[in-house]
């Protein structure tokens, strides 16, 4: 037998939530459905809304490439292209890290190394 949600503000068995009569919307992000489940929102598992990613309960415990934060972002990483220095950053140049480039910036045998895999600047100035 299913039960009935009842719309009425308080939680009964069967009910993921219920924000009431007035409250419980659907096809809302974030929010309670008029059938007392819980609308897409972050850390579901499923990207979705304004998400850049959702990893469900690994959510804010990968912080790395491919990791997402607990508001489903994603996090900052060496080799996002995006100098971090707070992480300890001195260089990232997203996927060109650790390749040799050349005094245009163009991956070159004959260039010099400026920043490797772990974003520490080698062999000159950036």
């Amino acid at each position: 037998m299913a039960i009935q949600s009842e719309l009425n503000g308080i939680l009964s068995p069967g009910e993921e939530c219920d924000d009431g009569d007035a409250g419980n919307t659907d096809g809302q992000y974030g929010t309670c459905t008029r059938a007392c489940k819980y609308a897409a929102f972050c850390g579901d598992g499923v990207v979705n809304g304004p998400e850049e990613c959702d990893l469900g309960s690994r959510n804010g415990l990968d912080l790395g490439k491919g990791g997402c934060t607990y508001g489903c972002t994603r996090p900052p990483y060496c080799g996002d292209g995006v100098i971090d220095l707070e992480r300890g950053e001195q260089c990232d140049l997203g996927d060109l890290n650790g390749l040799r480039l050349d005094s245009n910036g163009q991956p070159s045998d004959a260039g010099r190394v400026y920043c490797d895999k772990e974003c520490t600047i080698i062999g000159g100035i950036l």
